[in-house]
Order: structure tokens, then C-alpha cells, then sequence
């Protein structure tokens, strides 16, 4: 069930286009029967720009207070998610800053623990 939908419009980078990021809150079914109430989950989906590696750390920056606020450490949220899964394209290779950020709020990146080989998502 989707309980909250947020928008969040990175500053524009240039003449570049306008980029964004949706997330949902969504709440799942009971993992088991001992659960006391079903966990709650924001799914974040995001499209960085493609032009310069400075354009994604801007975007990346940017997207770390947004989560923080879902999470509730920026005090805009009273709501306490079991988590936050960052989808979308990235446009960024694992050794960018934007990706550094990212996983400095705590983000992993679920290819590096449970993938095989590069990964790699676009020519």
C-alpha cells in the first residue's frame, strides 16, 4: 500500500534539463506472524544527469538530504520507515563521488554484495 508520495527537483545544473527524484512510502505485508505491525519502506527512484561527473555529485548531495529527511534525521518526517531503496539511473561508476556520498548516509549498493562481475549498466 502507498501511503505517501514525495517530489524533490535537484537545482538545475547548467542549461541541462531539470532533474528529479519520486519517492514512495509504501507499507508492506507482515515478514512473519511474530511481526507486531508491517514495516514501512520509502522507495526512492532517481535519474541523474548524463553530461559531467561534477553534474552527478551536485545531484548526489542534493539527494542525500532528501533522504535523510524520509528517514526522519532531518526532522521533516514523523513517519519511521524499516528503510530506504534507491532505484534509477545513476548515470555514475563505483568510484564517483556521487556514489561515495551516497553510501556515506549509509546506502549500499546491493550489486557489490550480492552481484557478480562489473555491473556495469551502460556502454
Amino acid at each position: 500500500v502507498i501511503l505517501q508520495k514525495r517530489e524533490f527537483f535537484y537545482t538545475r545544473y547548467g542549461t541541462n534539463i531539470r532533474r528529479n527524484a519520486v519517492a514512495c512510502l509504501v507499507q508492506l505485508s507482515k515478514s512473519n506472524a511474530k511481526a507486531k505491525s508491517n514495516p514501512r519502506v520509502w522507495i526512492v527512484n532517481t535519474h541523474f544527469g548524463s553530461n559531467s561527473g561534477e553534474e552527478q555529485y551536485r545531484q548526489s548531495l542534493e539527494l542525500a538530504g532528501f533522504i535523510r529527511t524520509l528517514r526522519g534525521d532531518g526532522g521533516g518526517t514523523t513517519t519511521t520507515p524499516s528503510g530506504v531503496i534507491l532505484c534509477g539511473d545513476l548515470n555514475s561508476l563505483p568510484h564517483f563521488r556521487s556514489i561515495q556520498t551516497l553510501e556515506s548516509i549509509g546506502l549500499r549498493d546491493v550489486w557489490k554484495v550480492c552481484g557478480m562481475g562489473y555491473g556495469c549498466t551502460f556502454p
